[in-house]
């Protein structure tokens, strides 16, 4: 009898997939409830660098708050080192949007993701480098531009 329940027991666990379990755990703002100094940010790093990603409700642009393992103040704190902003047009929101928004934590892919009517944006960590990369792919191949601008804090 112990035996089958073991038997069980390991058939129930090799069906599980791992990314299944963890995604049901993924933060998802679908509407602009996020604060614009970014208190609703999403956090994502890889040991060295991290970023707090949110879209500000009102611009519309992507906000990455950067930081790095070995940046500190002159007490010794640990301290973000600079804004990225990236401006899509068309934009990731705006007051009158009519079309979808989700912006996703997305546990089991390490990222954030932002899905709109028009544009599927990724931000995540680079495991491999010191980089926060960003892809974006336009929705139904929807065209669409990019501006990024760096606002240096240290």
């Amino acid at each position: 009898r112990v035996r089958a329940m073991l038997a069980a027991a390991y058939a129930a666990l090799a069906v599980l997939d791992g990314a299944s379990v963890v995604s049901q755990s993924d933060v998802v703002f679908a509407d602009a409830n996020w604060e614009v100094d970014g208190t609703g940010a999403m956090p994502i790093g890889n040991g060295d660098v991290t970023a707090s990603v949110w879209v500000d409700r009102n611009t519309g642009q992507l906000a990455i708050l950067t930081g790095k393992s070995d940046s500190f103040d002159e007490n010794a704190q640990p301290v973000k080192v600079g804004l990225v902003r990236v401006a899509f047009s068309p934009p990731l929101w705006n007051s009158s949007f009519g079309g979808t928004f989700q912006q996703r934590l997305n546990l089991a892919e390490a990222s954030v993701d932002i899905d709109t009517t028009a544009l599927s944006v990724r931000v995540f960590a680079d495991a491999l480098s010191d980089a926060v990369r960003v892809t974006a792919i336009g929705v139904d191949n929807t065209t669409f531009s990019v501006h990024s601008r760096v606002v240096p804090y240290r």
